[in-house]
């Protein structure tokens, strides 16, 4: 079976209560690959933010303080020519020898920097996997809903798994970043397969002077005339 497919059925609230359809290993395989899925999903978002956040943080340094940066670095630069200065009345082995050193200490606090940030993206490598483990412990044990609205009997139609997830998706933030993608595609293509029939009902041979702009707007209307309230 396709492994969207798989997945939609395990993310399926409806179909906690139908246990033992598939073999112990296999349902192990199909939740490993949706825990690597989810810890995807959690790591890019959670990097995105930290970008977010990150190109914040600069748009308030450039506006704030952008004049107090830039005297703090002449007055910097005086110094240093001043500094230079004095080295070069005094001779050029010193100058070389204090250039020398200042390029081994960049060079090692450029280094223990990246360490130092490595070390931190590994921690938090770690702490939203394990998030997300604990996330899919207690998804496993949720209950979930019956298949059918009113219990056994399906007069009343079938329950939503989409409507339990809008009512219990903050309890599983990062699981439901994963069923919203696979929740949400459509079972049938036969709606996409109504509309291609709605166009061509609408351009005929004998209106082949609308315009796609029309075209699209006339669609849309059909598809949509029942929502509209006049």
């Amino acid at each position: 079976m396709n492994k969207i497919v798989l997945q939609s059925f395990f993310l399926d609230p409806r179909m906690k209560r139908n246990k033992g359809i598939f073999h112990r290993k296999d349902e192990r395989l199909i939740w490993s690959a949706i825990e690597d899925d989810v810890l995807d999903i959690a790591i890019k978002s959670s990097e995105k933010v930290k970008e977010i956040e990150s190109s914040n943080d600069k748009e308030k340094d450039t506006d704030g303080t952008s004049a107090v940066s830039t005297r703090k670095r002449v007055s910097e630069d005086n110094v240093n020519d001043q500094h230079i200065n004095k080295k070069r009345s005094s001779g050029g082995g010193t100058r070389n020898h204090a250039k020398d050193n200042a390029l081994f200490a960049s060079f090692l606090n450029d280094s223990s920097s990246d360490d130092s940030n490595d070390d931190q993206e590994e921690v938090a490598e770690e702490s939203i996997e394990s998030i997300v483990t604990e996330e899919l412990d207690k998804f496993k044990k949720e209950k979930g809903v019956h298949l059918f609205v009113n219990g056994s009997n399906a007069d009343k139609g079938f329950n939503s798994p989409l409507q339990w997830w809008k009512q219990n998706h903050r309890e599983y933030p990062n699981i439901w970043m994963l069923a919203k993608r696979i929740l949400s595609v459509p079972a049938t293509s036969a709606p996409s397969e109504r509309v291609f029939s709605v166009a061509s009902l609408i351009a005929t041979k004998k209106r082949g002077s609308l315009k796609p702009d029309n075209v699209n707007m006339l669609v849309f209307l059909k598809e949509n005339f029942d929502l509209i309230e006049w």
